[in-house]
């Protein structure tokens, strides 16, 4: 059997609870419900670090050391006869930023 508890409802209908269900108060049934003064809570509105973006920018400059690196050992790299020093850096840059970036969102 159920009682009914208030005559409004989004629908129209009418809001019940089933007989012998205890009544709730006033805190318990959507109220508005304020933290106690001396109350020991957390500041969640400090700011996070960004490790992402720390990860990215080590990518980054992990690959501006490869690339200097190769130049200070006179490394050449030829694709049929071509240079793709330049080419193959800027890969090394976007899978290092990239990889950075990925380690640095699962902190």
């Amino acid at each position: 059997m159920l009682v009914t508890l208030h005559p409004c409802n989004v629908r129209g209908a009418a809001a019940t609870r089933p007989l012998g269900f205890p009544r709730l108060g006033p805190s318990e049934n959507g109220g508005t419900v304020f933290a106690h003064v001396t109350a020991n809570m957390r500041n969640h509105m400090n700011a996070e670090r960004r490790w992402a973006v720390w990860g990215l920018i080590a990518g980054a400059l992990l690959s501006l050391v490869d690339f200097v690196t190769f130049h200070v050992l006179g490394l050449e790299m030829q694709l049929a006869g071509r240079d793709v020093m330049m080419e193959v850096s800027i890969l090394f840059l976007v899978t290092y930023a990239g990889l950075g970036f990925a380690i640095g969102k699962l902190l």
